[in-house]
């Protein structure tokens, strides 16, 4: 597992053929602790899939909410939770501008090497 080491983002499924997987290793995540910032409740900011509707023309968004024949979301709405986003990601910036983050890792195991790992 050592070509992880500069890695800080990463989630790697261990392959059943693998070496690894039948020594007892499943699952490995590195992540950077930042994040923990932003979520809430394992929600992020800028999450919602509607937001990106934001950048289509208003008569393109008219046109496509005709033939759908449906408004899923208004862009006043949308406009303002993209502006919740922004205000969101400012406080937590804020928050946390005097903090020093890292690198955690996680890893899933079998019974039996956690055993062995016990022992």
């Amino acid at each position: 597992m050592g070509f992880l080491r500069n890695i800080c983002n990463s989630t790697i499924q261990i392959s059943i053929s693998s070496r690894l997987r039948q020594l007892g290793l499943s699952y490995a995540q590195h992540y950077s602790t930042p994040k923990e910032a932003f979520a809430a409740g394992n929600t992020y900011p800028f999450s919602n899939e509607n937001l990106s509707s934001l950048s289509l023309n208003s008569r393109v968004t008219k046109v496509l909410q005709y033939v759908g024949k449906a408004v899923s979301v208004t862009p006043e709405v949308l406009a303002r939770a993209y502006i919740h986003s922004k205000v969101r990601c400012h406080h937590s910036l804020t928050a946390v501008a005097k903090r020093a983050f890292g690198c955690r890792w996680e890893c899933r195991v079998t019974l039996a090497l956690l055993r062995q790992i016990d022992q």
